[in-house]
């Protein structure tokens, strides 16, 4: 028979990558910015992501997506909505560890 399990709360570290930050974002989690510009498309089509070297490998998080910072200091994309589903801020009057 199965048993259930619940998540133990942990306190994490995270940026959402849009267009204006991905240097930032790919600085803080040692990853690299990619920006490809159609710019013949009306208005220019922008296609920006960062890529994130995991120990499963590559991984990429798009415009969007929130890179997370693990527990063990490991970095991972999340998209938005799993994203927002498993974390909430924490408040200045909590304990942040």
């Amino acid at each position: 028979m199965s048993e259930q399990y619940r998540t133990k709360p942990a306190a994490v570290e995270a940026m959402r990558l849009d267009l204006d930050n991905g240097i930032t974002v790919a600085t803080w989690c040692g990853g690299q910015y990619h920006v490809l510009t159609d710019a013949a498309a009306s208005p220019p089509d922008v296609r920006a992501w960062v890529e994130i070297q995991t120990i499963d490998g590559p991984l990429v998080a798009d415009v969007g997506d929130y890179v997370v910072k693990g527990v063990q200091g490991d970095f991972y994309p999340r998209k938005a909505a799993a994203f927002d589903a498993t974390y909430e801020p924490i408040t200045e009057s909590e304990d942040t560890p």
